[in-house]
């Protein structure tokens, strides 16, 4: 770590967030953290951040007086020239203390450390950042400090730790809440296999993805996809057969639909609306019986699909493709699919005789 440019960084933050104590601007951190209306939002950004470091494994500890993160991505924490900004791709420190700029130059597509990461000042002052190289602290939303280490044996070499310390009360009881209810939150993402989640540092949950029959076709990557979650003595196992295909060679940025299915393969059919996914659930109602998901432009607060959105829309005309195609194969190669397409494919029954 180039602690020259780390501190010249942390100077030029420190002049920033004097300038954000200005009367003129008090609600402005207000309007940064409050925006998500969904409680423990910054679980999906740890998730996805993780995956985005290339980590196979997670473990996410939740205590009364705090929360920590560990992953084991291998990607470490960088830092770039302060004075450089905006015109080389930032490095993770200048991402995670900016206010809204990602550490990839296209991060609007899928973001790492982008203004998603202030969702963790709704129950934290100062997030405690470390790994192999470095061991930091964000103070005032944006101002990075060296910090000693936490030595909490919960961060092995070679591993990725965030320690949310929590300034308020109620907010053990709120992110239970939101751990107890999470369900899925590997099924696009590439690379994580495996989150662990302890409370009161006793094993709680654990999610853990299996990929099986996956092949290479001229036009797209298809995998059965098992999704175990193991908590108490209870174990529950949801199947989908997922297609995936390159949408942005240029970044690897790719669409997906899932179609759910038993452990035979054969696709289950319910009335229960499936969702659109940007990585993690948004709260867009798509209308059909399957999950999809692509890197849309997103509203803020991460919860909605931007209208009109040129990217947006090549998205979904992408998405309308694959599922043709991924029907055609489901029907051909895994016969699997004949006349209980008409469950699948919504249509308008009044307009048929």
């Amino acid at each position: 770590m180039d602690l020259i440019l780390f501190n010249k960084l942390a100077e030029k933050r420190r002049a920033l967030a004097a300038q954000l104590l200005d009367p003129a601007v008090a609600g402005f951190w207000s309007m940064v953290v409050d925006k998500y209306s969904e409680q423990a939002h910054f679980i999906f950004e740890l998730l996805q951040n993780a995956d985005d470091a290339g980590a196979s494994q997670a473990r996410l500890y939740l205590n009364e007086d705090s929360v920590s993160f560990v992953h084991n991505g291998t990607e470490p924490f960088s830092v770039s020239d302060a004075d450089l900004e905006g015109k080389i791709p930032n490095g993770h420190i200048n991402a995670i203390t900016s206010i809204g700029a990602s550490s990839k130059q296209e991060g609007n597509l899928i973001g790492k450390f982008g203004i998603g990461f202030k969702s963790v000042f709704q129950y934290t002052l100062k997030p405690h950042i470390e790994d192999d190289n470095i061991s930091f602290q964000i103070e005032n939303y944006i101002v990075p400090a060296l910090a000693d280490r936490k030595n909490d044996g919960r961060r092995f070499c070679g591993e990725t730790l965030f320690v949310l310390p929590f300034y308020k009360d109620g907010s053990f009881h709120e992110i239970e809440q939101k751990l107890s209810k999470l369900e899925n939150p590997l099924l696009f993402l590439p690379k994580l296999k495996m989150v662990s989640v302890f409370v009161n540092d006793k094993l709680f949950k654990v999610f853990r993805k299996e990929c099986s029959g996956q092949c290479n076709e001229n036009t797209f990557c298809y995998s059965s996809v098992a999704i175990i979650t193991e908590q108490d003595d209870n174990r529950l196992t949801k199947y989908s057969h997922v297609f995936d295909r390159t949408t942005d060679p240029h970044n690897g940025l790719k669409i997906s639909v899932a179609f759910p299915c038993d452990k035979n393969g054969s696709p289950i059919f319910s009335d229960e609306e499936r969702k659109t996914y940007c990585y993690f659930p948004t709260y867009e109602k798509s209308g059909l019986s399957f999950d999809i998901n692509a890197p849309f432009l997103l509203t803020e607060n991460r919860e909605n699909i931007k209208r009109e959105e040129e990217w947006n829309l090549k998205n979904i005309n992408d998405l309308a493709e694959l599922a043709c195609d991924a029907l055609l194969f489901l029907c051909s190669e895994k016969k699997v699919i004949n006349d209980n397409i008409f469950d699948i494919v919504p249509t308008d029954k009044s307009l048929f005789f």
